[in-house]
C-alpha cells in the first residue's frame, strides 16, 4: 500500500481520483457519518441563520428576493471553496484531503439505515414512530400521512438521496475534483435549508434551485438509466408525465424507481400545509412497507453498475497512459 501511495504521482489524474474515490466509498460504507454529527451540519446551522439575516421579509418584491438569494448563495459557498482551493497546495499529501472531502460529501449509507428503521416500525404497526423517523429526512408534511404515504415518501427520499448525495457526488468528483464537489455538496445543503417548495423561500431560493437543477441534470439522468435497465419503458413514462410533473429533475429517477419496483409513485404532497398536486407515475400496484427495503437493493445495483463502468474507464486510461502517452 505504501509503495502504491508513493507512486501515485506517476498515475494519470483520473486514475488517482478513482483510487481516492474507492477509499472514500469504503469509509462511507464502514463508517457512515450520522446526520446530526456530520461536519456539514454546522454549515446548515450557519446558512439558516444567514437566511434569517438577509431574508427577514418574504413579502418584498420578487426581484429583491432573488438578488438577496443570489448574494446569499455566493457568500455561503464561495468562501469555503476558496479556502479549500488555497489550502490544498500547502498539504504534502493532497490525496489525503481528497479522501476526507469525498468521504464527507458522500451521504447515503446513513440514510439507508434510517429508512430500514422506518420499514421496521411499519412492520410492527408503529405508524407514529415511522412518521417521526421519516420527518427527519423529508421536507413534506408527515403528521397526517397514511401508511401508503409513509412508504411512498420513504422510497422517493431514498431514490433522490442516492441520486443527489451519492451518484452526483461521484460524477462531479471524477469530473471536476474535490473543490467543485465540495461546492456541489454545500449547494445540496442550501437547497435543503432554503427550499423553493416552502412558501417563505419560494423566490429567495430560486437561484439555488436553478443552479442545482443545472448541475444535477446530467448525473440524475445517468443515475436513472443505471437504476432502470428497461430504457424504452423509462422513456415512455417520462414522455407521458413530463408536462405535468412540477419537479423535472426528479422525474427520471422516480420513474425509474417506479418501474423497478412495479409500484405507483408520485401523487399529491403537502409542504408547510400547502398541498401540491403531482400525477401518479405508472399504474402498477400500491407500494408496501417491504418495498422500502427492496428499493435499496436496486439502488445498490445501480451503484455497482457505476463502479464497474468507472473501473473499466480507469483501466482504459491506464492502458492509454502506458502505451500511447509520450
Amino acid at each position: 500500500m505504501t509503495e502504491l501511495l508513493a507512486n501515485l504521482p506517476d498515475f494519470p489524474d483520473y486514475v488517482i481520483r478513482v483510487l481516492i474515490l474507492f477509499v472514500a466509498l469504503v469509509l462511507d460504507w464502514k463508517l457512515p457519518i450520522s446526520d446530526k454529527y456530520h461536519p456539514v451540519y454546522f454549515f446548515r446551522q450557519v446558512v439558516e441563520r444567514l437566511a434569517d439575516k438577509v431574508h427577514p421579509d418574504p413579502k418584498r418584491h420578487k426581484s429583491q428576493l432573488q438578488i438577496s438569494g443570489t448574494l446569499a448563495l455566493i457568500s455561503a459557498i464561495l468562501p469555503v471553496m476558496i479556502i479549500l482551493y488555497l489550502f490544498m497546495p500547502l498539504v504534502e499529501v493532497s490525496w489525503f484531503i481528497d479522501i476526507i472531502v469525498v468521504w464527507v460529501c458522500l451521504s447515503y449509507q446513513h440514510c439507508a439505515l434510517a429508512h430500514q428503521k422506518i420499514a421496521q416500525a411499519l412492520f410492527k404497526g408503529k405508524k407514529y414512530l415511522a412518521r417521526d423517523r421519516l420527518s427527519d429526512w423529508v421536507l413534506r408534511d408527515t403528521d397526517n400521512l397514511s401508511e401508503l404515504g409513509i412508504v411512498k415518501a420513504s422510497i422517493e427520499n431514498q431514490v433522490l438521496r442516492s441520486g443527489y448525495f451519492y451518484h452526483a457526488i461521484i460524477f462531479w468528483y471524477l469530473l471536476a475534483g474535490p473543490v467543485f464537489v465540495l461546492g456541489f455538496r454545500l449547494l445540496l445543503e442550501l437547497n435543503q435549508s432554503w427550499n423553493a417548495k416552502q412558501a417563505r423561500f419560494f423566490h429567495f431560493a430560486q437561484p439555488t434551485k436553478w443552479l442545482l437543477h443545472i448541475l444535477a441534470w446530467l448525473p440524475l439522468r445517468l443515475f436513472a438509466l443505471s437504476l432502470c435497465l428497461n430504457w424504452q419503458q423509462l422513456k415512455q413514462v417520462i414522455k407521458l408525465n413530463a408536462k405535468n410533473w412540477r419537479f423535472s429533475n426528479s422525474l427520471a429517477a422516480l420513474a425509474a424507481a417506479s418501474i423497478c419496483l412495479k409500484v405507483q409513485l408520485g401523487g399529491a404532497v403537502s409542504y408547510a400545509s400547502v398541498k401540491l398536486r403531482r400525477v401518479q407515475l405508472t399504474q402498477y400496484r400500491l407500494a408496501k412497507a417491504a418495498d422500502i427495503g427492496q428499493i435499496d437493493k436496486f439502488l445498490r445495483r445501480s451503484a455497482r453498475i457505476w463502479l464497474i463502468i468507472i473501473v473499466i474507464s480507469a483501466s482504459l486510461v491506464m492502458i492509454w497512459h502506458h502505451y500511447f502517452s509520450s
